[in-house]
């Protein structure tokens, strides 16, 4: 049986779950480093591209 510890309440917990039932903080997702980065960046670009295609849309009408 597989046994995560939430790091900021020390809740204890078996079942599979991303969030802590006691704190409701986030267990066992990390996302930093180059992996962070690099989800920050493609989200950035993704956004500024929406962006540009709707104002792009309405200054062609």
């Amino acid at each position: 049986m597989n046994i995560t510890k939430c790091n900021d309440c020390g809740y204890e917990i078996t079942m599979e779950t991303d969030t802590c039932p006691s704190c409701g903080e986030r267990i066992g997702i990390k996302v930093g480093g180059i992996k962070g980065l690099f989800s920050r960046i493609i989200f950035f670009i993704m956004a500024v591209y929406i962006i540009y295609s709707a104002v792009k849309i309405f200054i062609e009408k």
